[in-house]
């Protein structure tokens, strides 16, 4: 089930906080959760079972316990949000979309559980049976890509052929769920692979109920953000300490092309798409091109955060701030999913952003060009 959360995620995000949140004029208020009722065949009693927030840092919302092979939970939450409900003794765990005013009751097992009375859960079982397919074909593309460049323009056809298909998906999903958190969410999932207006194009379909959720709140800080990330206008600067502590200014690689990377050590689709900027970089390095790498690992993840760049073989400049999702360069830039990238020209405007697989490459050859060669003329005498 592990498994499963990377595929149903395209971006792991920290979209909630433990306490009331206001995004402009939309806020998110505590409201208390429905009873979640687990029965299970063979539970042994005093099993424990902890209800984890998957978007807050894993945090435990709920700690029950089994008696007569049932367990019943009674809690709040702030607003919708994908949970993970492990079983930290059995060592297993399945995924619950929590939201206001549903009830959840859980039958059938840990391995295949049947989620009943919440509306909400059933819409997002939707959700996962008509994209996980298709963000697969995705990753299996860029696994395609990473293996065998050469194949550069086929798998650019491909790739656009399966997100024709999720663009399609997205907007009969969004018809059929107009009220729906679960909308919301899948916003956010999805918001790299369109054109950057139609976010807020979507989001404006969609019924109060959604836009006003926490994902919906999340999905306005969006599009409301300033500058940073629009096409065609000059990025903002920032500094920010490599791993020996020294600072780096964006602003210092002015007059080259630069790929603005955001990842972190624990991101897995991070580390799957390292290998595609890998290669990306070390062909166009010498062609006024470079990158910068914000990592968003936590104060506790330096080691890991510079051993990961050994390992993938980062050998550009690389930053961060160690602040995780609390980085104030992710929030600059309005990052509210990795990986995450702005490519910005030698003047400092942004050209385009998430620029994944063998669509990075073919930015690059779009936007530097081959140094036209001097012609001398002889002189005639």
């Amino acid at each position: 089930m592990k498994g499963l959360l990377v595929i149903f995620l395209l971006s792991f995000n920290v979209f909630l906080q433990a306490q009331k949140k206001t995004v402009s004029n939309l806020s998110v208020t505590k409201a208390p959760v429905a009873l979640i009722k687990i029965t299970f065949n063979n539970l042994t009693d005093s099993t424990i079972c902890n209800v984890i927030d998957v978007f807050d840092n894993k945090k435990i919302l709920f700690t029950g316990f089994a008696k007569n092979n049932t367990i019943i939970i009674n809690g709040s939450i702030i607003g919708a949000t994908l949970a993970a409900v492990n079983f930290p003794t059995l060592n297993k765990e399945f995924v619950l979309f929590l939201d206001l005013n549903q009830q959840y009751e859980v039958t059938g097992s840990i391995a295949s559980p049947i989620v009943s009375k919440s509306i909400r859960h059933k819409e997002y079982e939707a959700y996962v049976a008509k994209f996980t397919p298709l963000f697969t074909a995705l990753q299996n593309l860029n696994a395609a890509y990473t293996a065998n460049p050469t194949k550069k323009d086929s798998l650019i056809e491909l790739f656009n052929v399966v997100n024709d298909k999720i663009q399609a998906g997205i907007d009969n999903f969004l018809t059929e769920n107009k009220n729906s958190s679960v909308s919301a969410f899948l916003l956010l999932q999805t918001y790299t692979l369109a054109a950057p207006d139609m976010l807020k194009t979507r989001f404006e379909t969609l019924g109060k109920a959604a836009t006003l959720s926490a994902f919906g709140a999340k999905v306005a800080s969006m599009f409301m953000a300033a500058s940073a990330g629009k096409i065609g206008t000059q990025q903002p600067d920032f500094t920010a300490n490599d791993v020996a502590g020294n600072p780096i200014k964006l602003s210092s690689f002015r007059g080259k092309y630069v790929l603005l990377d955001f990842w972190a050590s624990w991101c897995r689709p991070c580390r799957m798409e390292n290998p595609s900027v890998v290669a990306a970089f070390n062909k166009f390095k010498n062609k006024n091109f470079t990158i910068l790498s914000v990592s968003l690992d936590n104060p506790d993840q330096k080691q890991a955060w510079i051993d990961a760049i050994a390992t993938d073989g980062l050998t550009w400049p690389n930053v961060s701030d160690l602040q995780g999702w609390g980085s104030p360069i992710a929030q600059l830039y309005s990052v509210r999913g990795i990986p995450a990238n702005f490519l910005i020209d030698p003047k400092g405007n942004l050209l385009e952003s998430n620029l994944r697989g063998p669509a990075l490459e073919a930015a690059l050859a779009k936007y530097i060009k081959p140094a036209k060669k001097k012609t001398i003329k002889k002189r005639v005498k």
